[in-house]
């Protein structure tokens, strides 16, 4: 079974807003579309926490290393630790 990591806790780590860090995963799977292929991300609702019902998206490790390149090579170890 893969390990996968969500976009909310994602954006946790790095103390971005969510809806940046979605933005910046749909940027990359379009820039990387040749490297990574077609990548279609498990989509899960859930509630924020003003109430309201949002997407989160689910990542692979892989995903989640090669986003994790776009902020911050040191919080790499996190996600890595994060999906074990």
């Amino acid at each position: 079974m893969k390990k996968t990591i969500s976009s909310v806790e994602i954006a946790n780590m790095f103390h971005r807003a969510h809806k940046v860090v979605k933005r910046d995963i749909n940027k990359m799977l379009k820039e990387q579309k040749s490297i990574i292929g077609n990548v279609r991300l498990e989509r899960v609702k859930y509630i924020d926490d003003k109430g309201k019902n949002q997407i989160m998206y689910m990542l692979t490790k892989e995903l989640a290393l090669r986003l994790s390149g776009v902020y911050n090579q040191e919080i790499r170890m996190t996600i890595i630790k994060a999906t074990r």
